[in-house]
């Protein structure tokens, strides 16, 4: 199980996508290439839900 540290780390997420955009970039395989680039969107992705979530704990925390 994840820890939860980073679950709702936003910059965990960044971080993953800007691997795997760094490994795809590496890759001479057009069809894997595309696919590293695919879970480089999927982190973005995670890390903008991230966001969204603490932005709702922050919310709540201050009785928004």
């Amino acid at each position: 199980m994840p820890s939860k540290r980073f679950v709702w780390d936003p910059e965990h997420w960044r971080f993953r996508a800007e691997e795997a955009r760094t490994v795809a970039d590496q890759m001479s395989h057009e069809p894997a290439r595309m696919i590293m680039r695919r879970i480089a969107m999927d982190y973005d992705r995670l890390a903008k839900l991230a966001e969204e979530q603490l932005a709702d704990q922050e919310r709540g925390a201050n009785g928004d």
